[in-house]
């Protein structure tokens, strides 16, 4: 899986590389970096329980900003302690790691006109999930009446790998002190391969431990963002709006009716509603600035987290 994914991403790279190539060489004074030919954003995001960091690099090909290559990376490494199912005399430590790619080499500009413009673009996304769970749990809480205790360890591992197409459209309208960019993609399905590992010694004797290994085709997923800026003499002002949507369906490790291992179909539902609120400081003729801002994420279960962010954008044209 992983050698059929660096296979394509070096295939991609490739495409760019190529049109970059020709733009060297179709210009009599060779490639000037000018502000207006890129964008970039690199953006750590402190969680509670750990960092989730975002970069992106656009590029447009051609002196007419019409054709541009685009890649955005995410990178979530966090660590948390909890408990196991909710008993009160347990412990387990959770470990995870997140890594996606959203490759987009063809970015066409089909429509400008004064200050606005309109493109499509198509590609593909990678996804890389890790999760390591480890602690003890007293069986002894999971019953009534309850027995002696009786202290078991939990081992959960699983990795996960996610690819599919990826279809990505957007606006983008430029003024003098104000800019909006709304962008919208879609994987409309993606492959999905899970495995998982799972270890209850000696809860579940006299076989502790159950390992399942599936690959299912999911979809969809879809992000909508929305940003609007004001630009002042030495400060813009940043409002971002971020809404995400997967769905999932995989064989896991679980119980059946009594009590013993079995494979468990599940399907799961991950929405993601955030708002991000940041200053960004004007800074030299590159348009590369410095970014500090706060974001809450909304959800119906927790109802909400707080984070800072901190980084460095500069903004497409």
């Amino acid at each position: 899986m992983r050698n059929y994914f660096q296979k394509l991403v070096f295939f991609q790279l490739t495409l760019m590389l190529f049109f970059i190539t020709g733009l060297l060489h179709g210009t009599e004074d060779g490639f000037d970096l000018d502000p207006n030919r890129f964008s970039l954003a690199v953006t750590p995001k402190i969680l509670d329980d750990g960092v989730q960091t975002d970069y992106m690099f656009g590029l447009f090909y051609t002196d007419t900003l019409k054709s541009a290559g685009e890649i955005r990376l995410r990178s979530i490494k966090g660590a948390k302690n909890d408990t196991v199912w909710g008993i009160k005399d347990s412990l387990l430590t959770r470990e995870r790691q997140v890594i996606e790619v959203f490759l987009l080499p063809f970015n066409y500009h089909f429509f400008r006109k004064s200050g606005f413009s309109l493109r499509a673009g198509a590609g593909l996304y990678y996804d890389y999930n890790k999760l390591k769970e480890k602690g003890y749990f007293n069986d002894s809480l999971l019953f009534e009446p309850s027995g002696p205790d009786h202290y078991n360890a939990y081992v959960n591992d699983f990795k996960g790998h996610a690819l599919g197409p990826l279809l990505d459209t957007g606006l983008h309208f430029n003024s003098k002190y104000f800019k909006t960019l709304f962008s919208f993609g879609v994987i409309p399905i993606f492959y999905f391969n899970r495995n998982q590992h799972w270890k209850l010694s000696p809860f579940m004797d006299p076989a502790p431990s159950y390992s399942v290994a599936s690959k299912s085709s999911c979809g969809p997923y879809y992000y909508l963002n929305f940003d609007a800026m004001l630009s002042l003499k030495y400060i813009t002002l940043l409002v971002s709006l971020i809404h995400e949507y997967s769905k999932l369906n995989f064989t896991a490790a679980g119980f059946d009716d009594t009590g013993l291992w079995a494979d468990v179909n599940e399907e799961i539902i991950n929405k993601t509603l955030a708002l991000e609120i940041s200053a960004l400081i004007n800074l030299g003729r590159l348009g590369i600035m410095p970014q500090i801002g706060y974001g809450r994420t909304f959800d119906e279960i927790s109802g909400g987290k707080n984070y800072l962010l901190l980084g460095a954008k500069k903004i497409w044209f």
